[in-house]
């Protein structure tokens, strides 16, 4: 249901599950950063008075180059204005052409109180949008190698966890440690957006030949454990 219009935005609004849109028009190529700040105060306005938890921003129309500053001035006043309102999703439609930027955990990187993720389509974000919230996996992986092997294992590991951050939207996080004390222990150290996301990534192709060619370095493990987070500074 269209509940605001403006030469450059339109507002929709879902009341149920709760998703307020913002379509950006052709308009924007000649708007200001003034008109930006206040499309998205109101933005945050009704957001705050229809309490919708999900907040779908389509700029494949968007044309307006940002100054400088504006990234301050959301993080400052807009982010906490949302989280006020209670939104836990925002989700970006880019388009099939704009660089696609990595869909890691944005809470962890900018302490925001909501989940921000990029999709090509309006259906694929109306669909995560639509997802019941689920809980994160924190996982970690424990094996010793043979030293004899160990410049080969580093380079297939590296190649590995390089592959795992360029396919796997929903792994937040992916690293690999090399204990001081013991150089052939080896700890990896992975979270997931939910248990779905884990097991695609536990019968994905890559980790399949990763395993193939690092397991006969092996001496001891791989040892898995769930493991619960307690708290975090990031």
């Amino acid at each position: 249901m269209k509940i605001h219009e403006d030469p450059l935005f339109t507002f929709e609004l879902e009341s149920e599950p709760g998703i307020l849109r913002f379509l950006w028009t052709e308009k924007t190529a000649h708007m200001t950063d003034e008109d930006f700040k206040r499309a998205l105060s109101l933005y945050a306005d009704y957001a705050a008075k229809h309490r919708t938890s999900s907040l779908l921003v389509d700029v494949r129309n968007f044309h307006h180059k940002l100054g400088s500053e504006i990234g301050k001035w959301r993080s400052e006043v807009l982010v906490p204005r949302y989280e006020a309102a209670g939104v836990k999703k925002f989700a970006y439609v880019v388009g099939g052409d704009a660089p696609m930027p990595p869909n890691n955990s944005s809470m962890a990187a900018k302490k925001e109180a909501f989940e921000t993720r990029y999709f090509r389509s309006p259906e694929e974000a109306e669909a995560w949008l639509r997802q019941k919230p689920s809980t994160m996996r924190f996982v970690m992986a424990t094996y010793r190698l043979r030293t004899d092997n160990l410049d080969v294992a580093k380079a297939a590991i590296q190649n590995y966890v390089e592959q795992v951050h360029r396919n796997e939207r929903e792994t937040y996080s992916y690293q690999c440690f090399q204990s001081d004390a013991d150089p052939t222990r080896f700890i990896h150290l992975m979270s997931f957006a939910h248990e779905e996301a884990e097991a695609a990534h536990a019968n994905s192709p890559f980790l399949k030949k990763f395993s193939e060619k690092l397991f006969p370095f092996c001496v001891e493990g791989p040892n898995y454990e769930t493991l619960q987070l307690v708290n975090s500074s990031s």
